[in-house]
């Protein structure tokens, strides 16, 4: 199902924004003056109660994302049941990480997705944290080198791959409420340090923001994590923040609207894009 725009259709000539010769900021403003309140509020939710899906816009030519989870394989459909990531980072082997991420980027594909949410760069700090399993190990930079490694070989298909959770997200247990409180070099040498090679290293189309607090902010609204500093991934790394964990305080969202559709806008997801129309 498509979003039901009250817009008018784009002509053909009127398409600039798919002009890769203009930077992602560019392109991203070109975009947006065309899209209505209704179809930027569409951009930041699920379609349907089903917050795995937004619906598309075809008449400014932007596809229907269909996000399938990991990431230790594919969550639905008939896809291979991989060993955990935690696994795979013992090995040090990043050869076997392109590999792994091979047979995600093949199966999200055949299962009917366009986006792979993955990979799990949660640092493991603490030993009973529910989800470790699916994580990278406890060193910052094994953890980037191997979700590097995996996230080139899911996008090497049309696939947008997505870092997660972003950030400090080190245990499940009331992981809705908790406060992660460090100081900045911590933040940054250990928990930001995976997705900043990620992204700029590998390239990722993505990042999922975290259900938590860091300092006293929830990580979907904090301007510290989104825009400011080494680890800003919609400021200075220039990449989105899918706000997949909502934000608290909706109307902030809203507010910053404009960055979400970088999602749609950036370098290497304008490509997927392209490459779906094509």
């Amino acid at each position: 199902m498509e979003n039901k725009s009250t817009g008018s259709p784009a002509s053909a000539h009127d398409r600039s924004w798919m002009n890769t010769s203009l930077s992602p900021d560019e392109r991203a403003a070109l975009v947006l003056a065309q899209l209505t309140l209704e179809e930027k509020i569409s951009m930041v939710h699920g379609k349907s109660n089903d917050a795995y899906a937004m619906a598309a816009i075809a008449r400014l030519d932007i596809p229907a994302l269909a996000m399938a989870d990991g990431p230790a394989g594919i969550n639905e459909g008939k896809a291979t049941a991989l060993p955990a990531p935690i696994g795979l980072a013992a090995t040090w082997d990043l050869a076997a990480a392109e590999q792994y991420g091979e047979l995600l980027g093949r199966e999200t594909e055949a299962t009917g997705h366009n986006v792979f949410l993955g990979s799990c760069m949660d640092i493991a700090r603490v030993p009973i944290y529910g989800r470790l399993f699916e994580a990278l190990g406890e060193d910052p930079i094994l953890t980037g080198q191997m979700a590097v490694r995996s996230i080139q070989s899911v996008q090497r298909h049309p696939i947008v791959a997505t870092a997660k959770h972003y950030n400090v997200n080190a245990q499940e247990e009331n992981r809705l409420v908790i406060d992660a409180r460090l100081d900045e070099r911590t933040l940054q040498e250990i928990y930001t340090l995976p997705f900043e090679m990620a992204v700029q290293d590998g390239h990722a189309g993505a990042a999922m923001g975290a259900y938590n607090k860091v300092n006293g902010v929830h990580s979907c609204e904090n301007p510290h994590l989104l825009q400011a500093g080494v680890g800003g991934l919609n400021g200075t790394l220039g990449r989105p923040v899918v706000a997949h964990h909502p934000a608290r305080e909706p109307q902030l969202l809203l507010e910053d609207v404009g960055e979400q559709v970088r999602l749609l806008a950036g370098e290497e997801t304008v490509d997927f894009v392209e490459r779906t129309h094509g």
